[in-house]
């Protein structure tokens, strides 16, 4: 099994366009890799910035 974890961090003001940009056009793109059984795209904010991880 071969696990990547990407983490990436944007103000609160961009997170709402970032969650969505990762949803509708990063998931697709991952989601086509042969083999992908999972996707997770767990968030949460911290003071002045959204993490992603």
């Amino acid at each position: 099994m071969i696990v990547r974890t990407w983490h990436g961090r944007t103000t609160l003001s961009d997170a709402d366009a970032y969650e969505a940009f990762m949803v509708e056009r990063a998931a697709q793109d991952y989601g086509s890799v042969k083999g992908l059984k999972q996707l997770f795209l767990p968030a949460g904010m911290r003071a002045i910035l959204h993490i992603f991880c």
